[in-house]
């Protein structure tokens, strides 16, 4: 089985998902307020990735070498442009003024190093390009990621063992649930100890693991009915239903995230069909690039344009500016990354 051309239609919900996160940040152009959308397309980036994560090794084994050059391919394919948002950013706050680079030197080199997710202060790991605290988050997830999955395999291997995997899966999610409610009661940070900080999500991570080992054994195919359902109780969820702070920073997008990954990665419904064509894919591929260049692209633009002096109508002109921009910029880096790559194979050949 092609997995690549089977998850095809989970690869625009990737833009999706970052299109809900790019319009909280430019919710100083217009009249978007909320931050619990982008919260559940955060939710979906760690479920999703622990799904591909969990589908890919199924059944193949790794050693430890295996691991070490996984974890150092991915470490290396998110720096160089993290490193480089992270200049442009410097640049655009400090002016490269020397009074300012010494007071930010701290958190510059917190940045740069991916440590900012472990401070707890706002002003740090939402410091400079603010999203990067997620790349924070997906290095601690890959390197819990092959221990976690040599785990489960081991417990699936058993007797029952898919019934235990589901069992597990039901126990992630009362444990985030849990582990909310002691934040809660304790008064701590919940924008931190329940959204920021790496080790919070491993519980949701865990969760698309399970989903992605067991996906061989989900036999229903999921019609365009469960398509639209799907949608529909996704963003009732989102706009009807009560919202109690920290519980709506991660685990209560666990479960809507999973049906959302178990329907459309059946790829039967008509929606799936959209979402798989070529453009989709494209706009899904070019995803992580547009996550971390956007914000870049709006401090640029906030620093010589002031949007609270502008009509509605010229704030979302602005907001479609941005976007153009950061797609632009997105599809150049993911191409020349692609191009680089590719050099290297074939010099290595």
């Amino acid at each position: 089985m092609n997995a690549n051309k089977r998850f095809d239609s989970l690869q625009f919900l990737r833009m999706i998902a970052f299109m809900a996160i790019f319009l909280l940040h430019t919710r100083s152009y217009h009249l978007i307020t909320r931050g619990y959308d982008a919260a559940a397309a955060v939710s979906f980036f760690i479920m999703l990735s622990g799904f591909l994560y969990g589908y890919r090794y199924r059944n193949n084994s790794f050693d430890l070498k295996h691991v070490r050059k996984k974890i150092k391919k991915r470490i290396l394919k998110v720096l160089p442009l993290h490193w480089v948002t992270l200049l442009l950013s410097v640049s655009i706050i400090t002016g490269w003024n020397i009074i300012n680079l010494k007071e930010s030197s701290r958190t510059i080199l917190l940045n740069a190093f991916l440590l900012q997710s472990y401070i707890p202060d706002s002003e740090v790991y939402f410091s400079f390009n603010g999203v990067s605290w997620y790349l924070c988050l997906v290095i601690f997830l890959i390197i819990c990621n092959f221990p976690i999955i040599y785990v489960l395999k081991l417990v699936r291997n058993t007797r029952h063992g898919i019934l235990k995997t589901w069992m597990i899966f039901i126990l992630s999610v009362c444990a985030a649930f849990v582990y909310t409610k002691i934040i809660m009661k304790e008064n701590l940070s919940p924008e931190f100890w329940l959204y920021i900080f790496p080790p919070s999500r491993l519980m949701e991570y865990i969760c698309g693991i399970i989903i992605g080992m067991n996906y061989d054994h989900i036999k229903i195919s999921f019609s365009t009915g469960w398509e639209i359902a799907v949608c529909v109780l996704y963003y009732a969820v989102m706009l009807f239903c009560p919202f109690p702070d920290g519980y709506s920073r991660g685990a209560y997008w666990i479960i809507p995230n999973a049906w959302m990954l178990i329907v459309f990665s059946s790829g039967k419904g008509r929606i799936s069909k959209v979402f798989s064509h070529q453009a989709c894919r494209w706009l899904g591929d070019i995803s992580y690039e547009c996550f971390m260049i956007h914000l870049v692209v709006i401090q640029f633009m906030n620093h010589y344009i002031s949007p609270e002096a502008m009509s509605m109508r010229r704030r979302y002109i602005l907001t479609l500016v941005c976007l153009l921009i950061t797609l632009c910029l997105a599809a150049v880096w993911h191409e020349g990354e692609k191009r680089i790559e590719n050099k290297i194979k074939s010099g290595s050949e």
